[in-house]
Parts: structure tokens; sequence; C-alpha cells
């Protein structure tokens, strides 16, 4: 879709489009997401992570208040979550690393940031169902 080349050793290709809410209330987190994809194709090609690498970008397509993207190169598959609410958007890397310290099994936070006057999360990325898709409804109060 969407390549850029750092240097004659890297490059950053982006295989899908971030998803727009089709709700006129989300408009404002639209905009936002169209802003914040050229400054992660910037923080990716610049980050010590990345650097030299060849990375594939796949934005996931779930939930409307995130920017969440699948940063996977030859080496490692992680998760880069930028909250669009600019309300507490610092506060689920200090969740995640709050319950992994007392033993809570939780994607393991790498760093947090910012990339334009957006917060963000760097985290591991972890292959297993997410909670909505493994339980439905009044199941999820029950467990």
């Amino acid at each position: 879709m969407n390549i850029i080349t750092k240097n004659q050793s890297a490059k950053i290709v982006f295989l899908n489009e971030p998803k727009f809410s089709e709700h006129e209330a989300d408009q404002d987190f639209n905009e936002r997401r169209e802003k914040l994809v050229p400054l992660m194709e910037e923080f990716l090609v610049k980050h010590p992570l990345f650097v030299d690498k060849n990375i594939s970008v796949t934005f996931l397509h779930t939930g409307v208040s995130s920017l969440v993207s699948i940063i996977e190169t030859a080496e490692q598959k992680l998760i880069l979550k930028i909250p669009l609410s600019k309300l507490n958007s610092r506060l689920e890397g200090v969740f995640l690393t709050a319950w992994e310290r007392v033993g809570v099994k939780v994607p393991h936070v790498l760093e947090e940031g910012q990339i334009g006057e957006h917060f963000y999360v760097l985290m591991e990325y972890v292959d297993s169902e997410t909670v909505s898709s493994k339980y439905k409804g009044k199941e999820m109060a029950r467990t």
C-alpha cells in the first residue's frame, strides 16, 4: 500500500489503512487517525528498535478510541497503541505495568512516549483470543 524507503536497506510497508468510523460523532478521531499515520512513519524510521529493518504495519480494525497497529520485523512482533482521546491517554501503560507487577498476565510494556501530541504505548504482541471474543454479554460478568 504505502511504502517509505529510509535508505537502501530498510523500508516500511503499510499492509492496510486505519479503520475510519462512519459516525458523525467520531469525525475528530478520524481526523486524528489520518494525521497520525505520517507521524507513525517518522517514529518507526527513527526508533532504535526498527532502524535498518524492514517493517510491516497492520492496523487493527476493532474499537474507535485508539489507533492500534501490529508492527512486525523479521525478529519481533509488537503492538503500537495510540489513544485518540486526550483524556486519560497516559494511563494504559501505567495500568498494564501495575497489573504485570502483581502477577497478572498482560502484554509487557516496552515503552511509553509521545507521537506528535498523542501518547503511545509500545508493547509485546500476545497471540491469543481477546476477552470479548471468548466471552459474550453476561458470561463476562459470571466469569
